[in-house]
Parts: C-alpha cells; sequence; structure tokens
C-alpha cells in the first residue's frame, strides 16, 4: 500500500446531520442502554445507520498516516469537496 505522510490537522467543521447526532447525544441524560425502551435505542440506532449511507461522489480518496502512540497508523481521508483557500 502507498503511503503519504501528511500532518494530521483537527476536523474544523463536521457535517451537520453528525453535529446534530452528537448534540442530541451530548445534552441527552447517559441512559443505560438496559434502561432504555426499544423504540429509543431503535432511534438512535436509525439515526447512526443513516450517517452511514453511501457519501455520494468524492473529491479525492488518500491513503495517509496518522501517528500513533506505537508508531505510524495507515489511514484512508475521504474528502467529498475541494479543500477551502482561505
Amino acid at each position: 500500500m502507498l503511503t503519504t505522510s501528511v500532518e494530521c490537522r483537527p476536523v474544523a467543521e463536521l457535517d451537520s446531520e453528525v453535529r446534530e447526532l452528537l448534540d442530541r447525544w451530548a445534552t441527552s441524560p447517559a441512559t443505560p442502554v438496559s434502561e432504555l425502551t426499544a423504540e429509543a435505542v431503535r432511534e438512535d440506532d436509525l439515526a447512526v445507520l443513516d450517517l452511514q449511507r453511501a457519501p455520494g461522489d468524492l473529491y479525492s480518496v488518500e491513503d495517509v498516516e496518522a501517528p500513533g502512540p506505537a508508531g505510524t497508523l495507515p489511514v484512508r481521508s475521504a474528502s467529498v469537496s475541494a479543500p477551502q483557500n482561505g
């Protein structure tokens, strides 16, 4: 596998649907799954599954390396749009 070493940067902006789901989880009390209703579990599972749908056309896919605690890790980076210059 051909890899390129690049500096890993924090994600500047999350997909709006991912942000909505993370915000919902952050504002929800941490209830053990065993205490949730089946409907509540299904709702969260479906929200996560929806985020795993095919992303559509990709602008680029790169195999890169990221630093890890025991050395570099192979990472596949996919982008749906060209980088914004600014």
